[in-house]
């Protein structure tokens, strides 16, 4: 149950609120988060090794690595796996983050700059990839920040809006709005609250101000300006 731990609480008889206890929950919870945490790296390494990778070590001639886990003993990357979905293929300018060890990869752009919403998800338990529900709304250059169990997407290229995914229906709704559009900007998570720094505007310029967002919000605050 640990390995398809978001499955088992899209269940409808298995909802923590209806049938599972709470314990329960916890102890898959934490059994699926058993193992090391470990620095993972996403891309196309077919034309030359990664560093730390010997020459000639590619499964095969036409079919590149897709991740790559970096091994702090023998600080060196080695292949974790080579099943990226092709729908991410030259993807660029998504947001990425890990929830209950899932990684998430959602949104950004393709070589042809059209924009894109979908949304997958790695299981590193059974080393494959599923496709979630698509965000409502198309973004790039954005940020994904795993906040008390759930995704926020946070802005994006000319966008002031935050979405929320709740992985225990698989579903995306609007939640926030920043004070002004904003992308490629840096953004945290401290005590429950969200914090946006930088970035450009809609206008390209640079900002230097703080901003505050509330999970369950309706809107983010300005908490200082540079």
């Amino acid at each position: 149950m640990a390995a398809h731990y978001h499955q088992v609480l899209r269940r409808p008889d298995a909802r923590p609120h209806l049938l599972l206890p709470s314990a329960l929950q916890q102890q898959l919870r934490e059994r699926r988060m058993r193992g090391t945490a470990t620095l993972v790296l996403l891309g196309d390494f077919m034309g030359a090794c990664p560093p730390g990778l010997p020459a000639g070590c590619h499964p095969a001639e036409d079919a590149p690595w897709a991740m790559l886990r970096y091994d702090e003993e023998a600080q060196r990357w080695l292949p974790l796996a080579n099943n990226l979905p092709a729908d991410l293929v030259s993807v660029r300018g998504y947001g990425s983050a890990t929830l209950d060890n899932y990684l998430f990869i959602v949104g950004g752009y393709r070589i042809t700059s059209q924009e894109i919403s979908a949304a997958h998800c790695y299981n590193p338990c059974l080393n494959e990839w599923s496709q979630l529900a698509s965000m409502n709304q198309k973004r790039s250059n954005f940020k994904l920040l795993a906040v008390s169990g759930k995704l926020y997407a946070i802005g994006g290229q000319s966008l002031s809006n935050v979405e929320c995914y709740n992985p225990e229906n698989d579903w995306w709704n609007f939640v926030a709005s920043m004070p002004n559009p904003l992308a490629e900007f840096s953004a945290c998570e401290c005590k429950g609250k969200i914090y946006v720094i930088g970035g450009y505007t809609a206008r390209e310029f640079v900002s230097m101000s703080l901003s505050a967002l509330s999970p369950g919000s309706s809107s983010g605050s300005r908490a200082g300006d540079g």
